[in-house]
């Protein structure tokens, strides 16, 4: 007997699955769906008595037919002689209908978030900091359209205006604003927005709709957990059956 698990769900509940395995000792191969354009790939424990060939060649029937609903788990073994199968061995699809959804921006995004305009001054800005402790602000045109206009951060106001030594109770923040900063729109897919966060050094970017105004803020600090922790309770419900069946309670 086999057990192939979809590698996406090695990081949830099954990473208990995935660790006793391992530390079995149990010999393990990746297979990837072989549908063009298809990058599903599993991770394969496997008795004695299967080899990495047989396994390869008899699992690959079953995913070009599950294409692109992937099941998370496939029960393997080997082909009984009065079995129909597709291949070489028989699989059990488990959970085809557990996807994990692709989570948008904005599905865990704040939104309308406290704005301030180019007009608002540098003491004022400092104190909705402050107040919302927040590190950054999505700057606006005005409170009415809130079409963004670029963003102003903490280190803005603390490096910027203060090292000019300019007078924080009269002086506007437009200065120090910074402009053409990088957006998302609450349909885009979280991992993308993510990616861009980490390959410009970001901590945090506005979401807008398709007139550009502002309608949300996401973070790098939060999200990740946000998204962990659902996927997490989803497969804990679906799969508690499965752990048990394999000894783990």
């Amino acid at each position: 007997m086999a057990i192939a698990i979809r590698i996406d769900a090695t990081k949830t509940s099954l990473k208990v699955l995935v660790d006793k395995y391992t530390s079995e000792g149990l010999p393990a191969i990746r297979v990837t769906c072989p549908e063009p354009e298809c990058r599903q790939e599993y991770i394969v424990y496997h008795g004695p008595t299967l080899g990495e060939a047989q396994l390869r060649e008899g699992l690959a029937p079953y995913l070009m037919r599950d294409h692109p609903k992937h099941p998370v788990l496939y029960e393997i073994h080997e082909t009984q002689a009065d079995v129909k199968n597709l291949g070489m061995v028989e699989a059990k699809a488990l959970y085809q209908r557990l996807q994990l959804a692709s989570t948008k921006v904005g599905d865990v995004m704040t939104e309308h978030p406290i704005c301030c305009i180019p007009s608002d001054t540098v003491q004022y800005v400092a104190s909705l900091m402050k107040d919302k402790d927040v590190g950054c602000l999505p700057v606006v045109d005005d409170h009415s359209s809130r079409r963004l206009v670029g963003v102003i951060t903490d280190r803005d106001v603390c490096c910027r205006a203060s090292a000019e030594g300019c007078n924080p109770r009269e002086t506007a923040i437009e200065p120090y604003i910074t402009r053409n900063v990088i957006t998302c729109l609450a349909d885009d897919e979280l991992e993308r927005c993510l990616e861009l966060l980490r390959r410009h050094g970001i901590h945090r970017v506005p979401v807008v709709d398709k007139k550009s105004r502002c309608i949300g803020i996401v973070g790098l600090a939060d999200v990740p957990d946000s998204a962990e922790v659902k996927v997490t309770r989803e497969f804990d419900r679906a799969i508690r059956s499965t752990l048990e069946k394999h000894g783990i309670t």
